[in-house]
């Protein structure tokens, strides 16, 4: 069978990571409705990103996109409406985390878990726009593991950190 990228590994334990601290987070809640409610949507948005990682749905997506491009014979025009679509990701991702950071004001390790839930979904979506520039910076090797391994592991920790931090924190 077809090994493991050292990148794909480390997708696939970030997104592992992120989904058992949710999923104990929601084993302990019984008794906070709030937390538990968060805790489940973050698992089941980490359980996504891990069935991703494993399947490369991303790049399946990327490649039906770009075969859908090139029968259009828009291939090489692409770049315009790419940087467009990265910009719009950016901001609907610095948008969402302000407007949870306000929400989750009197809980801060909520508002962490969701950040870097938020994270690894806007890396997710600029994987699947794949504009040449940003992908010669995120798939840089260093000792055979890409730059983006990074940012789902920023995106992971940020989760499972946040998620374990907002159970501390009281009931309510």
């Amino acid at each position: 069978g077809a090994s493991l990228s050292p990148t794909q590994s480390i997708d696939i334990l970030a997104a592992l990571t992120g989904m058992m601290s949710c999923g104990y987070v929601v084993f302990k809640c019984r008794l906070s409705q709030r937390r538990a409610l968060l805790a489940t949507i973050l698992s089941l948005v980490e359980a996504g990103l891990l069935f991703d990682a494993v399947f490369n749905l991303r790049w399946r997506l990327h490649d039906l996109l770009a075969a859908e491009a090139g029968a259009l014979n828009v291939y090489n025009q692409r770049s315009g409406p790419q940087v467009f679509v990265l910009a719009l990701i950016a901001t609907v991702a610095a948008v969402a985390v302000a407007l949870e950071v306000w929400h989750l004001r009197q809980r801060p390790g909520a508002a962490l878990a969701v950040a870097g839930a938020v994270l690894s979904l806007a890396c997710w979506a600029v994987e699947v726009i794949s504009l040449h520039a940003v992908d010669a910076l995120l798939y840089h090797q260093a000792h055979g593991v890409m730059r983006v391994s990074a940012i789902w592991i920023a995106g992971s920790l940020m989760t499972s950190f946040g998620i374990l931090r907002d159970l501390k924190g009281k009931a309510s």
